[in-house]
C-alpha cells in the first residue's frame, strides 16, 4: 500500500470515528439541552410559529425548530424522550455534513496530505464540536450553514462561478434563519463582494457580472431573511430585530472589578472588568482547576476558579475539554483520571494554539499593510477573507460578553461557524513551522506526537463522557 493510500485509509478512519462518536452521543445525551425542543413542540402541536414571550428559547430564529417539528409530526413521535433523541440526531446529521464540508475544503488546499489529516482530525474529533452536534439546540444548524456559506464565498472569489454565488447566498440565508449570529455572515459577505467589484472595476464585462451577482445576493437575502427569520416581527413588536430572554448587564469598568448576579444568588463571576476579563489568560489557574468549579448544580458550593473571569481562558477550556463546563448536571468530576486528562489536553493544545496565534498575527499585519499601502493585488487571493471572518466573530463574542457578563455567555461555539477560517490559518502556520524544521526529523516527530496525543485525548474525553451518560440512562 502506497503513502497516498495510507492517508486515504486514515482519513476514512477519522471520519468514521467522528460519525460513530456523534451518533452514540446523540442517543445517550438526553440530559444536556437548553429547552429548544419546547419551540418545536409548539410548532408541531399548535401549527404556529411562536414568538419571544411563548417560551424561554422562543426568541431564536426557527429553521432548526421547524425542521424538527416537521419530522416529529410526519412520524407521529409524541414520547418526550424520543423527541429529544430525534432532535439530537438531526444535529448529528448536521455535524456529519459539516465535517464532510471541512474535508472538501481541505481537498482544495495545496498543502501536504499529512497536514490535511492533522487539521481534519483536530476539527472532526474536537470534543466541543462533537458535543454540540449531539445536543437539541440550533447551534449545529448555524455552524453547518455558516461553514457552507464560507466555503462557497471562498470558491466564488477564487473561480467566479455563479453557482457558487447562489449557493453562498442560499446558505447565508439559512444560517441567518437558524440563529441570530448567522447574520454576521451577511454583513461580511456584502463588503467582500464590494471588494471583488472594485478589483473587477477596470474590466467592463467582469464589472457588470460582479454588480449583477452583488444585486442578486442582496435581493434574495432581503426578500427572505427579515420576515422568515422573525427579525422584522421582532422589530415591530419589541423595537429591535434582536431579542434575548435575559437583560443586559451593567457595563464593566476598565480596571475596577465589579460582579453581576448569576443564576444562583451570591455566585459571582463572568466579566468583571475589561482588563481582568479581556486581557488575561490564566493558564496556571486553569491547570490547577481544569473545570468551572463552583458546583452550583450539585449543591456543595465551592468558590469558582479565577479563570472563570477570563474570557480567553474560558474559551480555551470549553473548546478543548468537554467536561470543562461541568454540564450536564448528572456528570460529576470525581475522577483523578478525568481531571488529569483535562490538564494534559490543555498542555498539548498550547502547541496548535500558539501556531494559530502566530499565523493569524502575521496574516493580519499583511492585510493591514496591504490596505494602508493600497496593495490591491493582495486581495486577488481569496484567503484574506479568513482573517476578516475571524476578526468579526471574535469581536462579536467580546461585545456579547461585554453586554451579557454572566460566565455562561462565554460560549466558544459562537466561533465555530467560521471553523474553516480558523483551520485555514492554523494550517498555514503549521506548514510554515514544519518547513522551518524540515532538516530536523526528531523535532518534526515530536510535533507529530504532540498533535496525535491531543487527538487521542479528545477521543478519550468524549468516550469517558459517553460512558458516564450511559450509566445514567
Amino acid at each position: 500500500m502506497n503513502k497516498k493510500s495510507n492517508y486515504k485509509v486514515l482519513f476514512t478512519f477519522v471520519f468514521c470515528s467522528a460519525i460513530i462518536l456523534r451518533i452514540i452521543f446523540g442517543f445517550v445525551n438526553t440530559f444536556s439541552n437548553d429547552d429548544h425542543l419546547e419551540v418545536s413542540q409548539i410548532i408541531k402541536d399548535e401549527n404556529r410559529i411562536p414568538i419571544k414571550t411563548d417560551c424561554w428559547e422562543c426568541d431564536e430564529p426557527k429553521l432548526y425548530h421547524v425542521f424538527v417539528a416537521i419530522v416529529l409530526k410526519i412520524f407521529h413521535i409524541n414520547n418526550s424522550k424520543l423527541q429529544i433523541i430525534v432532535a439530537q440526531l438531526t444535529n448529528v446529521l448536521a455535524g456529519i455534513i459539516t465535517i464532510y464540508v471541512v474535508y472538501l475544503f481541505l481537498e482544495q488546499l495545496h498543502i501536504s496530505k499529512k497536514l490535511k489529516l492533522i487539521g481534519f482530525s483536530l476539527t472532526a474529533l474536537n470534543p466541543k464540536l462533537i458535543g454540540i452536534n449531539a445536543q437539541a439546540t440550533n447551534d449545529s444548524f448555524v455552524i453547518l450553514f455558516s461553514t457552507l456559506a464560507l466555503f462557497f464565498i471562498w470558491l466564488y472569489l477564487k473561480y467566479e462561478k455563479q453557482k457558487d454565488l447562489l449557493l453562498m447566498t442560499l446558505f447565508t440565508i439559512m444560517a441567518s434563519l437558524s440563529k441570530g449570529n448567522g447574520l454576521i455572515l451577511f454583513f461580511l459577505i456584502i463588503p467582500i463582494l464590494v471588494v471583488k467589484l472594485c478589483l473587477n472595476w477596470s474590466r467592463l464585462k467582469l464589472r457588470k457580472k460582479t454588480l449583477l451577482h452583488l444585486f442578486i445576493s442582496l435581493l434574495l437575502f432581503l426578500l427572505i431573511t427579515p420576515y422568515f427569520g422573525q427579525y422584522l416581527g421582532n422589530y415591530i413588536r419589541y423595537g429591535s430585530p434582536f431579542v434575548m430572554p435575559i437583560n443586559k448587564s451593567p457595563r464593566p469598568y476598565l480596571f475596577k472589578e465589579t460582579f453581576v448576579e448569576e443564576l444562583v444568588p451570591g455566585e459571582q463571576s463572568g466579566i468583571t472588568s475589561v482588563f481582568h476579563s479581556f486581557l488575561t489568560f490564566r493558564f496556571i489557574n486553569l491547570l490547577n482547576n481544569p473545570v468551572t468549579i463552583g458546583d452550583i448544580f450539585f449543591g456543595d458550593y465551592r468558590p469558582y476558579p479565577r479563570h472563570r473571569t477570563s474570557l480567553w481562558t474560558q474559551l480555551y477550556g470549553r473548546a478543548h475539554f468537554i467536561h470543562f463546563n461541568l454540564w450536564p448536571p448528572v456528570v460529576r468530576i470525581d475522577s483523578k483520571f478525568i481531571i488529569n486528562l483535562g490538564r494534559l489536553i490543555f498542555i498539548l493544545a498550547l502547541f496548535p494554539t500558539l501556531i494559530f496565534l502566530y499565523s493569524f498575527t502575521k496574516r493580519f499585519l499583511v492585510l493591514l499593510k496591504s490596505i494602508i499601502k493600497r496593495q490591491f493585488n493582495y486581495f486577488k487571493n481569496p484567503d484574506w477573507i479568513f482573517v476578516i471572518f475571524i476578526i468579526a466573530y471574535v469581536t462579536f463574542i467580546m461585545l456579547f460578553n461585554y453586554y451579557y457578563r454572566d460566565f455562561t455567555s462565554m460560549k466558544v461555539i459562537f466561533l465555530y461557524p467560521v471553523i474553516l477560517a480558523f483551520l485555514n490559518i492554523f494550517l498555514k502556520g503549521l506548514t510554515k513551522t514544519y518547513r522551518l524544521f524540515l532538516k530536523y526529523e526528531k523535532i518534526l516527530l515530536s510535533f507529530d506526537v504532540l498533535l496525535i496525543l491531543l487527538v487521542v485525548g479528545y477521543v478519550l474525553n468524549v468516550i469517558v463522557l459517553i460512558f458516564q451518560l450511559v450509566s445514567k440512562v
